[in-house]
């Protein structure tokens, strides 16, 4: 997760904090508003375990920000780029 920080903080310019915030709303909205096997999908791929079992530090098991099956932050950000227009 402090890989995605530091990319919105990179990206927009504001405080590490205001972006770890951005994204703790940004990952509660999809974890309410999606599908629960697609939220554990998203969580999973963010290295943040399942939607449901989240550490107190927002951390899963992967220390490297990499899914098991290899696919990182950049990966989801692609991704979540592509679902919302953007190329």
């Amino acid at each position: 997760m402090n890989e995605l920080i530091k990319l919105v903080v990179a990206k927009t310019g504001i405080s590490e904090a205001m972006a770890k915030m951005a994204i703790e709303v940004i990952l509660g909205f999809f974890k309410d508003k999606l599908p629960k096997p697609l939220a554990d999908q998203l969580f999973a791929m963010l290295g943040l375990g399942s939607s449901s079992s989240t550490d107190k530090s927002g951390r899963g098991s992967a220390a490297d920000g990499k899914s098991d099956d290899g696919i990182g932050v950049d990966d989801v950000l692609k991704g979540l780029g592509g679902m919302f227009g953007s190329k």
